[in-house]
């Protein structure tokens, strides 16, 4: 739908959706009891949340790449807290454990050692040994002898590196040296 909508309207609908807020429930009630009477409506008739960031971030993992960059650069000139709470909600640290391994070689390649360190800090030893297995066998060594020799750190630390290798990625993406989405599209070797 947000593909289809015009151009001038695309940035508009996605910021709208995050300003949506829940409604009070006796307007809803009121509402739906109106509705279930004009329309002879069951009792079983549910109803959804809609609106929100999660929303908006659910709908531009489904658009093209093109559709979704209009967007964004609308929502960063008219709401730039709600574009950069999207972005930041679009791609996360832990999608990297989804990418082929060319791709986490790459974002490897430019995350500093420190960030890394203190990302994998709060990862379990699977997702570890994930981005251990995409380094040289010296660097993995080192690195699990940091981890293991390193003192306790804050959450908020380990929540801010994993954010900032998340941006990299996205970074690098955006740059065209990787792909961070599914595409759905077929790629020849």
């Amino acid at each position: 739908v947000m593909a289809a909508l015009p151009e001038a309207l695309q940035g508009e609908g996605a910021l709208r959706l995050t300003q949506m807020q829940p409604t009070d429930p006796e307007i809803v009630k009121y509402v739906a009891d109106v509705l279930l009477q004009r329309l002879s409506l069951t009792e079983s008739a549910a109803f959804t949340e809609v609106g929100g960031s999660k929303s908006v971030i659910q709908i531009l993992n489904n658009v093209d790449r093109s559709t979704e960059k209009k967007i964004l650069d609308y929502l960063t000139r008219v709401n730039e807290e709600v574009a950069n709470q999207i972005k930041a909600g679009m791609f996360v640290f832990e999608d990297i454990l989804n990418l082929d391994s060319r791709a986490i070689q790459i974002i490897l390649r430019d995350v500093p050692q420190e960030d890394l360190r203190l990302a994998l800090k709060g990862s379990n030893e699977v997702q570890r040994q994930i981005f251990f297995d995409n380094m040289s066998q010296r660097a993995a060594e080192t690195l699990k002898e940091d981890l293991e020799s390193s003192s306790p750190v804050r959450m908020r630390d380990v929540e801010a590196a994993q954010l900032r290798i998340a941006s990299i990625a996205r970074q690098l993406d955006e740059a065209g040296e990787i792909s961070i989405r599914d595409t759905g599209e077929e790629v020849l070797v």
